[in-house]
């Protein structure tokens, strides 16, 4: 079977595209989004196509794919919690989890740009 498809797809021009580790950046969008489905389907109702026309006409999950969301999530909590969580520091995902990465906005303010920033500070 490797032979045969080696060979029609040397006549393929972009077939090499294909042979990356890494699935196609539409494929790991929608992979991403019936995780989000499949993990909370009243949260991420609106993703489904069935929900209007115009959400229909911009390409997102197709109801097909929708349908078995539950199970692709379901399968990757199940492979999570088995081969990562065990492994993780439980205090450091929480300080992690606990950790404000960006500072609060500044309201009808604007915020200095890095360079002004640096000037003020001394550096």
């Amino acid at each position: 079977m490797a032979y045969t498809s080696d060979e029609f797809m040397a006549d393929v021009p972009w077939g090499k595209n294909y042979a990356s580790v890494h699935g196609l950046p539409q494929q790991r969008f929608y992979n991403l989004i019936c995780l989000a489905y499949g993990a909370d389907p009243v949260t991420f109702a609106d993703v489904t196509e069935n929900m209007t026309k115009m959400m229909a006409r911009k390409g997102v999950l197709p109801k097909q794919r929708a349908e078995n969301c539950a199970y692709e999530f379901q399968t990757f909590e199940h492979a999570f919690r088995g081969q990562v969580r065990p492994h993780l520091d439980v205090d450091m995902v929480q300080k992690v989890l606990d950790t404000a990465w960006f500072p609060e906005p500044m309201r009808g303010r604007v915020r200095p740009s890095p360079t002004q920033a640096a000037a003020s500070s001394g550096n």
